[in-house]
């Protein structure tokens, strides 16, 4: 069974199989947010942010026939600021904290 590996900063590993299914969350941008915190302001962030977060998927990860698992991941990482998988959804892993993806 096709499989990869993502290495985080932290030094911890997700080992990942081919088909395996994904989810990805994408937050709001942060020149979304008022820059000046009067109460008024600070109400539309407690209520309004939190409507802006995006949570898609799943997303099925397919095997390229040279490059592996490694295009569907990045293409994860490029396009959600985290990710968790369906396996443990209650582990979120931050996508900018990836350093290196094997694929195996």
């Amino acid at each position: 069974m096709l499989t990869a590996t993502i290495h985080f900063l932290d030094g911890e590993t997700l080992t990942l199989n081919v088909h395996d299914f994904v989810w990805g969350i994408r937050t709001a941008p942060i020149n979304d947010r008022p820059k000046k915190f009067s109460k008024k302001n600070w109400e539309k962030i407690t209520y309004d942010f939190p409507n802006k977060d995006e949570i898609n998927g799943p997303f099925e990860l397919n095997e390229h026939i040279k490059l592996g698992l490694v295009p569907s991941i990045t293409k994860l990482l490029n396009n959600y600021t985290f990710f968790f998988t369906d396996d443990d959804p209650g582990t979120v892993f931050a996508s900018s904290k990836v350093v290196k993806i094997v694929s195996h």
